[in-house]
């Protein structure tokens, strides 16, 4: 009969071993392969470049080189996560006894642990920790799998629409590396005074919706991260439910958190970029118009 201690080395030290493990792996293989290669393999909506094997577009958009440095980062924490998930499910943890499972159950007592009896168990309820070693690979695998996907689903979903809403303010800027204010604007040809004014405020209009989308985009995602960190957590904390629960849900929160570091950053210092840039004098400008 396996001890409290063995039940924690099972279920939690051995995981934490084969994780560094893999992710150790992955770190050596960035260095023989290059981090972009690493991504593009794990990544499921990264993509090679067409005439350039050496870059990488998501949803067609070209990463630099600090956002594909972040998206390894958050690569070798999927692996860790992943590969923790998968060994942790082969341990069965329980704040209640269930008599139809083959449970050893643990009562605490004085900082130290008791094994009882089922019959024990069943008297004394939730205060007891149970544990059962289930060697199922299929579940194990469904567990981890299950979990990458719907954090991968979800920060696909909002890396493609802050791409979209990147992309749509670029668009309005492509042939003008200023936004010129309405007393700067010329009108073009054919166009009156009034007219080319009109067309300057509605391009200034166009990039700050833009801008003022991203961030609420960002808002909402960051929200539902910390969300998911903090309610996995607290969940665990109480009891509401086991180790592995908690871990999934929290991996969640991260990589979709850490998938916003993508372009959190960038694009809200080239949004605040653009809204100062309108109160400028014209030969302040050229300072700004260097990319960030």
């Amino acid at each position: 009969m396996v001890s409290h201690m063995g039940y924690q080395i099972i279920s939690i030290i051995v995981p934490l071993a084969l994780a560094s493990l893999a992710s150790i792996a992955v770190l050596i293989a960035g260095g023989i392969l290059k981090p972009n290669k690493v991504v593009r393999i794990i990544v499921p909506f990264a993509k090679k470049k067409v005439d350039d094997n050496d870059q990488i577009t998501v949803f067609g958009y070209k990463l630099k080189d600090r956002e594909i440095a972040i998206l390894f980062v958050t690569v070798l924490l999927v692996i860790f996560l992943a590969t923790y998930i998968f060994a942790s499910s082969f341990t069965d943890i329980s704040f209640k006894y269930n008599p139809y499972d083959t449970f050893d159950c643990f009562f605490a007592n004085n900082d130290s642990f008791v094994q009882v009896t089922p019959e024990e168990a069943l008297i004394l309820e939730d205060k007891v920790v149970c544990f059962t070693v289930n060697f199922n690979i299929g579940k194990s695998m469904g567990q981890a799998t299950g979990t990458l996907a719907f954090s991968w689903i979800f920060s696909a979903i909002m890396t493609w629409i802050s791409i979209k809403l990147r992309e749509k303010r670029e668009a309005t800027d492509q042939n003008n590396q200023e936004i010129p204010t309405e007393e700067e604007t010329e009108p073009a040809e054919g166009q009156t005074e009034q007219g080319g004014t009109r067309r300057a405020v509605k391009k200034k209009k166009w990039n700050t919706c833009c801008c003022l989308s991203l961030m609420l985009c960002y808002s909402f995602a960051c929200s539902v991260s910390v969300g998911l960190i903090a309610g996995g957590i607290c969940l665990g904390m109480f009891k509401y439910t086991t180790l592995i629960s908690t871990v999934e849900i929290v991996t969640c929160g991260l990589i979709l958190g850490l998938q916003l570091l993508l372009f959190t950053v960038s694009d809200i210092v080239l949004c605040f970029k653009y809204l100062r840039l309108r109160r400028k004098k014209p030969e302040d400008k050229e300072n700004l118009n260097d990319p960030v």
